[in-house]
């Protein structure tokens, strides 16, 4: 599961919109002008933007890593626990049956009845104390099983911590022997009692290199408006590629839908307000990533350490910083603009 970690950590992960621009110059004969000087990477919501899908990024490279907020481990701990405890086609080809696997730590108990399987880990070696609960009714295409499901999170004290409504798919090889893709839609996430509006989208094709899409889109009540963001992204055990698409429209008028596998798509598309990429790699402190807006023409440079992230963006014409963040290692920190005005980051989400 390590390389499909990395991609669930985008919850809330929006940008305000770009604001247009242009810019020019002149000379006369003899005269070697340099090129313009984008103007667009001198608004602040373009600063924002970048600085916003850069979070992104370091939360996608953090749960690659085994980090991650908690509203998104919803994904992770579906995805981990139905490919780790259970083989839908030999659950479903099987006769109904029950296999409760106490004893060892934790204990999982596993049960189908028709069509439904149902998965249930615990904390314990006994199988008395219920820490999550995947409940996964399955129709069959081929090599293709998909349908509904509900997943439960428990305390300790057998308290609901998270929940969510999951449509699960998993494809099978030819020989329906190994998967080879699975996709997660989750909705009605509920976190501690507090409900996520909106909507998150994992799917992955098994291989050495992994390639897996993310979309989310969420409300954001601050901005009275709904931000969505979609990653695409291929990883091994040492490096990382994305492409972000940031969204941003009226409150609830975003979407997701999955394209072609393992894609996802955000409707409508002409919400779309920037489009960036993030390449990155681990390092001996940590890990570094540079994100490349080649829109406006600037790089963010960020370095990441146990202590926290440090970002810089630079102009790539004049090699100006025109703004920066610093966040610690719960992602609270600051955004600084090129104009000198401050707006706080709370868990990695600008808030201004």
């Amino acid at each position: 599961m390590r390389n499909a970690r990395f991609v669930t950590a985008l919850v809330g992960a929006g940008a305000l919109a770009a604001c247009g621009g242009g810019g020019g110059g002149g000379g006369g004969t003899g005269v070697t002008v340099p090129p313009p000087v984008p103007t667009n990477l001198s608004e602040t919501s373009v600063q924002r933007n970048d600085a916003q899908s850069a979070l992104s990024g370091v939360q996608a490279y953090q749960e690659y890593a085994g980090g991650g907020s908690i509203s998104t481990l919803t994904a992770v701990r579906v995805v981990h626990t139905m490919l780790a405890k259970t083989n839908p086609k030999t659950l479903l080809t099987a006769p109904p049956r029950h296999v409760l696997s106490c004893n060892t730590s934790p204990g999982v108990n596993e049960y189908t009845s028709g069509d439904t399987i149902t998965i249930e880990d615990y904390y314990d070696s006994q199988c008395t104390q219920l820490e999550a609960e995947i409940v996964w009714t399955v129709t069959q295409s081929g090599n293709t099983y998909t349908g509904p499901a509900v997943f439960t999170e428990y305390s300790m004290t057998g308290g609901v911590t998270e929940s969510a409504n999951v449509q699960i798919t998993f494809i099978f090889n030819s020989a329906d022997t190994a998967v080879t893709g699975f996709s997660f839609l989750l909705s009605n996430v509920v976190d501690n009692g507090t409900a996520i509006s909106g909507e998150i989208g994992l799917a992955c094709n098994a291989g050495t290199a992994t390639t897996c899409d993310i979309a989310v889109v969420a409300n954001v009540a601050a901005l009275s408006a709904e931000d969505g963001s979609s990653v695409s992204a291929t990883a091994t055990t040492s490096s990382i590629s994305m492409q972000i698409s940031d969204y941003q429209g009226a409150e609830n008028s975003l979407s997701i839908a999955q394209g072609t596998f393992p894609a996802w798509v955000i409707s409508p598309s002409a919400d779309l307000v920037a489009s960036v990429s993030i390449a990155g790699q681990a390092t001996s402190s940590g890990f570094s990533l540079s994100l490349t807006d080649s829109t406006n023409g600037g790089t963010f440079a960020i370095t990441g350490t146990s202590s926290g992230v440090t970002g810089t963006l630079t102009n790539n014409a004049t090699g100006a910083t025109v703004a920066s963040f610093t966040v610690d290692d719960q992602g609270n920190g600051t955004l600084t603009y090129s104009n000198n005005s401050q707006v706080s980051i709370v868990d990695y989400i600008v808030q201004g």
